[in-house]
């Protein structure tokens, strides 16, 4: 997700600086639509944010189900918030930031793959275990 937030505080800033290049003697309508787009794109980003971390809390919660409580015969669980919780605190210290100044030859479709493939890799990874669970 932090790739995504990366990436959307760089739109967000070539936006600023376009808008600010394009009229030296603004206006109060360009900043106010300034203003606006920061606040959009920081409550995407915000959003996006959440999603992925409630998202790997509720994968992990069904991995955990899947193949920790069978092999140890333990009957502890924890629910969504807690497993977003481990997976925050597990992040903060294995995260490795990957993603690249922006390139001017980037295309459209590596543009949004930046942003499709983190929403959809809980899922990806859920579908797997899911696979996984019914083999074993």
């Amino acid at each position: 997700m932090d790739r995504i937030h990366t990436f959307f505080e760089q739109e967000a800033n070539k936006a600023f600086a376009l808008n600010k290049h394009k009229h030296k003697n603004s206006d109060n309508n360009s900043d106010a639509m300034a203003v606006l787009t920061f606040i959009g794109v920081f409550a995407m980003v915000s959003i996006l944010w959440i999603y992925g971390i409630v998202s790997y809390g509720f994968v992990a919660t069904k991995l955990w189900a899947w193949f920790v409580v069978p092999v140890f015969h333990t009957t502890v669980t924890f629910g969504i918030l807690q497993a977003a919780g481990l997976f925050m605190f597990v992040r903060f210290f294995v995260h490795e930031e990957r993603m690249s100044a922006t390139d001017p030859d980037e295309t459209a479709q590596q543009k949004i793959s930046k942003i499709i493939l983190p929403i959809i890799v809980p899922w990806i990874t859920l579908f797997f275990g899911w696979v996984l669970h019914f083999m074993l």
